[in-house]
Parts: structure tokens; sequence; C-alpha cells
């Protein structure tokens, strides 16, 4: 019976640098993510405002003034902490939902998916 041996050299550098490559797609991902945040956090001040397809929501200011938003390496989220967001959003038995937050986002799917997109592109 014979018996082949194969050695692979440089194996522990590439493993190194799979893991720098991992912690650089992370970066870029959180990036990315910082990015989407902001630009929907925009997007929904200016559906708000009546700049896109919904009705206008603003009477005070005071709930598109609440838009923030918040974004990790895994995701984006934009919220509005006033009471009555989710009334504006979702609708009541005496107002039709608005839908700012939804619809902004169906609007904007490719647009997120692209800056998700360049990002890691940087790295390769």
């Amino acid at each position: 019976m014979s018996k082949f041996e194969i050695e692979i050299q440089g194996l522990p550098e590439v493993q190194d640098m799979l893991k720098d490559k991992s912690k650089e797609v992370a970066e870029k991902i959180g990036e990315a993510m910082e990015q989407v945040g902001a630009y929907m956090e925009g997007e929904v001040k200016a559906s708000i405002s009546g700049q896109r397809d919904e009705h206008r929501s603003v009477d005070t200011g005071r709930f598109m003034g609440s838009v923030k938003h918040s974004a990790s390496p895994e995701e984006a989220v934009v919220f509005s902490d006033v009471e009555y967001a989710s009334y504006l959003e979702e609708g009541t038995s005496r107002i039709t939902g608005r839908g700012h937050f939804l619809n902004s986002l169906s609007r904007n799917e490719s647009k997120i998916q692209e800056y998700v997109k360049d990002k890691v592109n940087e790295i390769i």
C-alpha cells in the first residue's frame, strides 16, 4: 500500500488573512448600517413633511423632529418616540395610516442593498 502525504504551506497565514478580512467586512457593514440609518431617517422625514407619496403629517413638527436612527453592525433602526407615532403610521378608526416608515423602506430597498454592497466591494 502506498502512502501519500500532502503538506499545505502558508495555511496559518491564509487563516490570519481570512480573520482580518472578516473583521474588515464587519466594520464595513457597520459603516453601511450607519449610512442606511441616516439615509432612511431623512427619507422618513421627507415623507412626513409631504415630499413623498404619503400625506403630509406635520402640524407642530414634533413628530418629524422625533424621528431618529440608531445603527449597529447587525442593523439600522429608524424610530420615533412620540406616543402617537404608531397612530400616524398604522392609522386608527378615525384616520387612515400614513405609512411613512414602511413606505419609505419599500421605496428604498434597492438603495439600502446598494449601500451594503458598495461597502463590501471596498474590501474586495
